[in-house]
């Protein structure tokens, strides 16, 4: 794996669509293997720059670097032993001391296979119309190379609205079907029924909600900031039940705005700034962030680059070696005081506990 911040720093070091190919690569999955002119070709920069880049020390644990020896004629690989020898062994009338072996660098990157991103799911916060949604789009599209829909769930402006839970109930139900129409369109499309969603805030909120009030929905992996679920949300049930495939909750260390959010939204919690007690959640936090930090239009593009992108490509396997993961301080316990007169129980209608998907 690519060390954390090394795309960022080659590309202060080396042309920059010498690294954005580079990295196109390295998101395909699997392995691969290519020349330093391969590498340039498709960029109009120079194999010499493209070298450079390659043999950079960040990549060296990354990528392996082989010589192969071939006939000057013939193009027949060599082992060492021939290749030292006066003749060619497939062509005697070659001699090597007139027409040397020809030697060509490959640099090689065995992995497993990284995930495919099918479509993305982007839900904004309570009090906002998600202008970052429209960054979201435009980055995704740049990273993969290849057309990956983003759908974007706008329900407009639901601060006093996101207090009551007649209303947070009624949002749900709309998000939930959305969903489902739009799982029906792309999988009629070739795009797959399971969107990966990007949340924030209240946008987390009604995420969460919607797969333990429906527990046919299907989702893919899920990216949360700025959370403002309970600490204590059970996502492994909702792992288990194969609802959600894996969830990346990147909280901000100062984060004001979810310690508050849990004394007026009912079944909320702070695990937008502590992290979930979960351990099937990955928690990374983002050290000095508030609430709307990561969308930040110089912080944006880096984060994406850096966590949000390897957390949806990543192999299974790989997922618990993602860098910057830590677990939260210890057990959650919610406060005493809290909004009671509009929600004297932590439900969301019948039989739906607001921490299980029971």
């Amino acid at each position: 794996m690519v060390a954390p911040g090394a795309w960022s720093d080659l590309k202060t070091r080396h042309p920059e669509a010498l690294v954005r190919e580079l990295r196109s690569f390295a998101e395909r999955g699997g392995p691969f293997r290519l020349t330093a002119l391969d590498l340039a070709a498709p960029t109009q920069e120079d194999a010499e720059d493209a070298h450079a880049l390659l043999r950079d020390p960040l990549l060296a644990d990354w990528l392996l670097e082989e010589t192969e020896l071939t006939c000057p004629e013939g193009g027949e690989e060599l082992s060492p032993e021939e290749a030292a020898e006066t003749v060619c062994p497939n062509h005697p009338e070659i001699d090597f001391s007139e027409t040397p072996v020809e030697k060509t660098t490959f640099f090689v990157h065995d992995a497993p296979p990284t995930r495919d991103v099918r479509w993305v799911l982007a839900l904004h916060g309570m009090n906002t119309r998600g202008p970052w949604q429209e960054e979201l789009n435009w980055r995704v599209s740049m990273t993969y190379g290849r057309m990956v829909p983003v759908a974007i769930y706008k329900y407009g402006r639901v601060w006093s609205g996101a207090v009551f839970r007649s209303r947070q109930h009624r949002i749900m139900e709309e998000l939930i079907a959305r969903i489902r129409r739009l799982a029906g369109e792309t999988s009629a499309s070739g795009f797959g029924d399971r969107p990966d969603v990007i949340a924030h805030s209240f946008g987390t909120w009604l995420l969460g909600h919607a797969l333990v009030s429906d527990p046919d929905l299907r989702v893919g992996r899920v990216i949360l900031l700025g959370s403002i679920l309970r600490p204590d949300f059970d996502w492994s049930r909702l792992i288990r039940r194969k609802q959600v495939e894996a969830v990346l909750n990147h909280h901000g260390t100062k984060d004001g705005w979810v310690r508050i959010a849990q004394r007026f939204i009912p079944c909320s919690g702070p695990s937008g700034r502590r992290g979930f007690d979960d351990p099937a959640v990955l928690n990374r936090p983002a050290e000095g962030f508030g609430h709307s930090q990561f969308f930040e239009e110089d912080v944006l593009p880096g984060l994406f680059e850096e966590v949000w992108g390897p957390f949806l490509t990543a192999a299974p396997e790989t997922l618990p070696e993602l860098p910057g993961l830590a677990r939260p301080p210890g057990d959650w316990r919610r406060g005493r005081w809290r909004l009671t007169t509009l929600s004297s129980r932590c439900t969301l209608g019948p039989k739906v506990d607001c921490r299980s998907a029971s």
